[in-house]
């Protein structure tokens, strides 16, 4: 029979209710722990995540200084090799086709005859018709960003004021560079980049001066923004020599890599184009009637 109390109330409700209530409170506890313990693992795997973000982003603020302030270096170490898959004399044809699309892909002279040829007489100190290496990187680096392009650019972001301040010659300085480049870099390596350029007007003990803005006058632009530039086009040259994992002599001798057969008519036809400009080039340094 069942168990009944003093007034013949039947003991067992009670007692699966709190038996209910025992197990209910231990699945409760249970999956308490269980949403902790998995917050505590989500808690722990975002600040692992945050620590190597904060570690990458001090590491390529350092990488990015370190560009800045070894740059001629480090284009040298990037170009020279590029130079050297044109010819193994020591230099190149000032009309060579290879050599002028590497010069109108990697600076701000555009497809102009007139130019680059007259960057090519200013950088080689006369009339030949041949450049080196050193030629080559000078030719690189003093053409990147044209002077007339940062001018330009400094006088539509200062709107007849003699001065802008630091953080707006950053954003224009990033502004103009973004537009010479084809590759896309994200805000973060922009901000690091223009902070290792510009500066981030912070005195030599750390601390900001909140007494004076800092600002930046036209020569200080100017400077800044075709230095810029070449870290820009040089990170993009390195990133794409990176992401095609293509010998540098093969993309720029000429030829195209073992890919599809579509690609290597591509190539052809991208060659055929640049040879033509190549005669342009040669009417213009030897006649000089050039074809702008």
């Amino acid at each position: 029979g069942s168990l009944r109390g003093p007034r013949g109330l039947s003991l067992c409700g009670p007692m699966v209710n709190f038996d209910k209530n025992v197990q209910g409170a231990k699945l409760d506890a249970r999956r308490k722990a269980f949403e902790e313990k998995h917050r505590l693992k989500e808690e722990r795997t975002r600040l692992r995540h945050e620590e190597r973000k904060e570690k990458r982003a001090a590491a390529e603020q350092r990488l990015l200084e370190g560009i800045v302030a070894g740059l001629e270096g480090a284009e040298s170490k990037a170009y020279a090799p590029v130079f050297n898959s044109f010819s193994n004399t020591g230099s190149v044809e000032s009309t060579s086709p290879v050599l002028l699309k590497f010069v109108v892909e990697h600076t701000d002279l555009g497809r102009s005859a007139r130019a680059i040829v007259d960057a090519m007489k200013a950088g080689v100190s006369g009339d030949k018709d041949s450049i080196d290496l050193e030629a080559f990187l000078t030719l690189l680096r003093v053409n990147t960003a044209s002077e007339k392009s940062c001018r330009d650019s400094f006088l539509e972001s200062t709107r007849g004021r003699p001065t802008i301040s630091l953080e707006e010659a950053k954003a224009y300085g990033v502004h103009l560079v973004l537009n010479m480049i084809s590759l896309e870099f994200q805000k973060e390596k922009w901000d690091a980049l223009a902070d290792a350029v510009f500066g981030t007007g912070e005195q030599q003990d750390g601390q900001t001066s909140a007494s004076e803005e800092v600002l930046v006058g036209q020569e200080r632009y100017v400077e800044c923004c075709q230095k810029l530039a070449r870290c820009a086009r040089l990170l993009e040259f390195q990133e794409l020599q990176l992401s095609e994992a293509v010998d540098v002599g093969t993309v720029w001798g000429g030829q195209a890599p073992a890919r599809a057969e579509s690609s290597q008519g591509r190539t052809n036809q991208d060659m055929e184009s640049w040879q033509l400009f190549s005669q342009d080039v040669r009417t213009c340094w030897r006649k000089g009637g050039c074809i702008a």
